[in-house]
């Protein structure tokens, strides 16, 4: 597994140039980008959509006159500034756990302030889950948990 620093060189976090929609795992993930799909209708919709984190771009293959993918790491971007494009609904796909909780404040407030009305779908892996935990090591992703800064609170 290969990482990089982000934009701001504040922490480290995994490099996503590695292709998570292959293998065993890839069958978990490919099911969770067709329930994002179906959940927002977005095959049958005329919209523009943000992907959020979109990584490798694999929303934007499902769905490529819709999409507009974004990312923190600058060569997976189609866009340098997500706050330049108009769009209907975000996607953010896994994303969140990667940010303090001011960080996604801020984030939220700025996308409220961008589109009052957007659509947003995002997922969160729970990683505190006893399963959860058991198949990164499966899938042969031990660390698929770094970078975490925000995790849902402690029963």
């Amino acid at each position: 597994m290969k990482y990089t620093k982000n934009k701001n060189n504040k922490n480290l976090i995994k490099d996503f140039h590695e292709d998570y929609y292959t293998g065993l795992k890839g069958i978990y993930f490919n099911r969770i980008l067709d329930k994002i799909i179906e959940i927002g209708d977005l095959r049958e919709r005329n919209i523009k959509i943000l992907d959020f984190g979109c990584g490798l771009g694999k929303l934007k293959k499902l769905l490529p006159d819709k999409v507009i993918g974004y990312d923190i790491l600058p060569d997976l971007s189609d866009i340098d500034d997500w706050e330049k494009v108009n769009f209907d609904v975000i996607v953010a796909n896994a994303v969140f756990y990667l940010m303090t909780k001011n960080e996604l404040r801020k984030f939220l407030n700025e996308l409220y302030q961008h589109n009052k009305n957007v659509e947003m779908i995002f997922t969160t892996g729970n990683k505190s889950l006893l399963l959860n935990n058991i198949l990164k090591y499966v899938f042969l992703i031990p660390d698929a948990h770094l970078g975490t800064k925000l995790t849902p609170p402690k029963n």
